[in-house]
Formats: C-alpha cells, structure tokens, sequence
C-alpha cells in the first residue's frame, strides 16, 4: 500500500510541476515532459519491484513504440487546437 501511495504521489508531483511550469514558461513545461521522466521514474520502480532485466529490455522496445504513436497526437493537436478547439482536437 505504501508503494502506491508512493507512486501516486510522484505522479501527481510531476503533473503539478509541469502544470506550474507552463503558468511561467510554456517552454519549461514542454521540455519537462519531453524528457521522459515519468518513463525514468517508472523503470527505477519496476527495477526495485523485482522486474526482470528482460522485461525491462521488452518494456523500453515497446515504450519506443507507443512514443512514436502518441507523437502523432501532438503534431494533430498542434494545428487543431486554435481551429477548432480544445476537447475537439484532444478527442481527434
């Protein structure tokens, strides 16, 4: 249970940093979630939670792919959001 709680409270830690960060750099916020550091914080969790070296290998492989797939949210949403709006683009 306390490694829930631990977890959760990193995770809404990051949020509220980078939340913060856009009211005075939108710059510093984009780059905060441009390092993957929620990715980072969720490898040292599963390498201290016992995950095998070969499951750490076959998660990376795939994060690599769900990246590159949720980039092309980003780039939609770049052009779309001054268009049509907030929720519309967010829900393309």
């Amino acid at each position: 249970m306390l490694e829930l709680i631990l977890k959760s409270a990193t995770a809404g830690l990051l949020v509220g940093i980078i939340s913060l960060a856009s009211k005075k750099s939108i710059t510093m916020a984009a780059l905060f979630m441009g390092i993957p550091v929620t990715a980072f914080i969720a490898m040292i969790f599963m390498y201290y939670g016992g995950t095998s070296l070969q499951d750490l290998s076959q998660w990376s492989q795939e994060t690599i792919i769900f990246v590159l797939t949720s980039l092309i949210f980003f780039v939609i949403f770049s052009y779309t959001v001054t268009v049509i709006g907030f929720w519309p683009s967010f829900l393309i």
